[in-house]
């Protein structure tokens, strides 16, 4: 038995394009890389460093007012004389 192959001819594409549309992205491309050189490299010279500045937080706390003498009063007392008692010697338990 013969096998047949039906294969379409090729169908040449028409048109007047002809590497247009390759054309148009490479000027896309080129313009968007020209844009981003435009604004970076202005943006790269003028990097410093991140200041963050964190206010101090506000408590509404009411101070105390302290009054510190000049001289301070100091109370020294004598404490009597306590006898110890001597503790008997004890010897180990053998």
């Amino acid at each position: 038995m013969t096998t047949i192959v039906n294969n379409p001819t090729p169908v040449k594409e028409s048109g007047d394009k002809k590497g247009s549309g390759f054309l148009v992205g490479i000027i896309l491309i080129i313009v968007f890389l020209g844009v981003i050189l435009y604004f970076a490299i202005p943006a790269l010279k003028n990097i410093q460093p991140i200041q963050v500045n964190v206010p101090e937080p506000q408590i509404n706390i009411e101070t105390p007012e302290i009054e510190i003498p000049d001289t301070p009063e100091v109370e020294i007392q004598d404490t009597p004389e306590v006898e110890i008692p001597d503790t008997p010697e004890t010897t180990p338990a053998e």
